[in-house]
């Protein structure tokens, strides 16, 4: 019997993660994907779907022409098999070499990640944006921020690097900042987070901010202060 075919826009998901394979992402590539995802939220979701499944697809896509060229194909047709467990498909792809223990267990890539942000900087580059709501936001070098402002929220997800906001006036939308580690909520008006390797690091340039923990720990550092760095 005949699998089910996927939909469309699954297909060109696994398409467009296939082609991110490259150990060096080409920028042209990486932004035609960001405005993919951007297009539809039907988009964002199969791109999730198919990140789950794989839990961390971009590994062992970026590994398989240096390890074995030709492979690519390969790993598409196991994706391309929906009724298959995500047990199922590590172990296949696994079974041809396309990804070793220690890269499967803690390879990431920020640069990939960097690209498919919202904003972000290279190394060595800096920028400054001015966001929807009137806010100033500076980044640092390497540095990655998706934005995700709408009528209840006002909300920053920093996934590497480092940030400094100066935060426009909205009481009934207070301005958060949110890390692997937790997240910080504006008080006052400036503030900078770092998005370490294992921790996140918080210093109050003016008024005062609320950082909460995963574990729920909470502290609120005024001007002049900081937090130690989170875990």
């Amino acid at each position: 019997m005949s699998r089910p075919a996927l939909d469309p826009v699954s297909e060109q998901a696994i398409d467009w993660m296939v082609e991110l394979r490259a150990a060096t992402p080409d920028p042209a590539l990486l932004q035609r994907v960001r405005l993919w995802l951007q297009q539809d939220p039907a988009h964002q979701q199969a791109w999730n779907r198919l990140e789950q499944r794989l839990g961390h697809p971009l590994a062992a896509l970026h590994a398989l022409d240096q390890r074995a060229p030709g492979q690519a194909a390969e790993a598409r047709r196991l994706l391309m098999q929906p009724t298959r467990s995500r047990r199922d498909v590590l172990g296949a792809m696994a079974s041809l070499g396309l990804f070793g223990a220690t890269l499967w267990g803690g390879w990431r890539s920020d640069t990939t990640q960097g690209w498919l942000a919202d904003l972000h900087t290279g190394r060595g580059e800096r920028r400054s944006f001015t966001l929807a709501d009137g806010s100033r936001l500076s980044l640092n070098s390497a540095s990655a921020v998706d934005v995700q402002f709408d009528a209840g929220q006002r909300l920053l997800v920093l996934r590497h690097g480092e940030l400094l906001i100066q935060v426009a006036r909205d009481p009934l939308r207070p301005l958060r900042v949110r890390t692997a580690q937790g997240q910080v909520q504006a008080l006052g008006t400036r503030f900078l987070v770092s998005q370490e390797q294992d921790a996140t690091r918080v210093v109050v340039l003016q008024h005062s901010v609320r950082a909460s923990l995963a574990d729920g720990q909470s502290a609120e550092p005024a001007a002049g202060a900081g937090c130690p760095a989170a875990r």
